[in-house]
């Protein structure tokens, strides 16, 4: 067994269980973090041009939130993940929303999609490949579901953004259990109350050139957050209202990716 498939193993058993999810859905589906989330959605589909009614896959949908966003957009969409875990909580949220009509969920591998070539009119990968390991093997079922003439957006962290400064501080106090720049980007690995978990600052150059060689052209690069230092602050506090106000500012006029937290790609397949 390679170092890669042992890891993605690793990382597998990790997210097949409640604890790692429960972590993410107490930090990032706040209120304030969900208002962000959906206007930084409706600007990338905005950019993409997606009409109403197109097929949009949603890779690694979590519990489906971005998933119902898209459908209440006019979209239809397949949620996807491989956590069945994760799924309940997915299809739980589209009952409850009224979307089962336009919302179809399912188990998938992303290094494997049981997916037909070029059937997929966009696709939606919001902080899923930081996770993966086999992260070419990702990028290039990404790029084969998708058809031609469709976008990608991708939603990834940027081991150059000015958070990286103080990640680095709090890896010294040991937040990460090892730290190591590999091609694709900045590689932690962390212990959580579910087992390793690997998070990825990815390189962007890296990314979109490993796009572009599967013949996808990058048609925009902007920021979606500053700082994810809101995640450490109490909720409603003045610090964390601060902290949004900058995000919110960045995302709407300053936009640049380079420093920025997170970064939106969106790819076109050539025709």
């Amino acid at each position: 067994m390679t170092t890669t498939e042992s890891n993605s193993r690793l990382v597998e058993s990790s997210l097949a269980r409640p604890d790692i999810h429960q972590e993410w859905e107490s930090r990032y589906r706040e209120s304030d973090v969900r208002r962000m989330q959906e206007e930084s959605l409706e600007r990338v589909i905005g950019l993409v041009r997606a009409r109403p009614g197109a097929f949009v896959l949603d890779v690694g949908c979590g519990s489906g939130f971005n998933a119902i966003h898209l459908a209440r957009l006019g979209f239809q969409v397949l949620a996807v993940d491989f956590s069945e875990v994760v799924l309940a909580n997915a299809r739980a949220h589209t009952r409850t929303a009224g979307f089962d009509d336009r919302i179809d969920i399912d188990n998938e591998d992303l290094t494997a999609l049981s997916l037909h070539d070029s059937s997929a009119d966009h696709v939606l990968c919001w902080g899923v490949l930081m996770h993966i390991p086999a992260v070419e093997a990702a990028v290039s079922e990404l790029s084969r579901v998708l058809r031609p003439g469709g976008a990608l957006i991708v939603c990834e962290g940027n081991m150059h953004a000015l958070d990286e400064l103080a990640l680095r501080v709090l890896d010294r106090f040991g937040r990460t259990v090892s730290r190591r720049r590999m091609p694709a980007g900045t590689e932690r690995w962390r212990q959580t109350p579910a087992g390793p978990l690997l998070a990825r600052r990815a390189d962007i150059g890296w990314l979109i050139r490993a796009f572009e060689a599967r013949g996808l052209v990058l048609e925009h690069r902007i920021a979606c957050q500053l700082t994810e230092a809101y995640v450490y602050t109490r909720s409603g506090s003045r610090a964390r209202r601060a902290i949004q106000a900058v995000n919110r500012l960045w995302f709407r006029r300053v936009r640049t990716g380079r420093l920025a937290s997170d970064n939106f790609l969106i790819f076109r397949k050539a025709r």
